[in-house]
């Protein structure tokens, strides 16, 4: 909770989102978890892609803790 209260404090708050390092941050319980996953997994640019290149891609823009 302090890690939270620090970035809010230091302005990583925007437009509803939580930012850290750049990339939105979302719950370690979402059920949007799977679903971004299988979109960073099945991206039509590059069809089905390994484990580091789906974990590369999505820990560009997304953070959640334990990922």
């Amino acid at each position: 909770m302090q890690k939270i209260i620090q970035a809010l404090m230091q302005g990583n708050f925007n437009k509803g989102r939580l930012f850290y390092q750049g990339r939105v941050v979302i719950p370690t319980n979402s059920s949007q978890i799977s679903l971004l996953l299988a979109k960073f997994h099945d991206s039509s640019m590059d069809g089905h892609s390994s484990f580091f290149l789906t974990y590369k891609r999505l820990s560009a823009v997304i953070f959640w803790k334990g990922m």
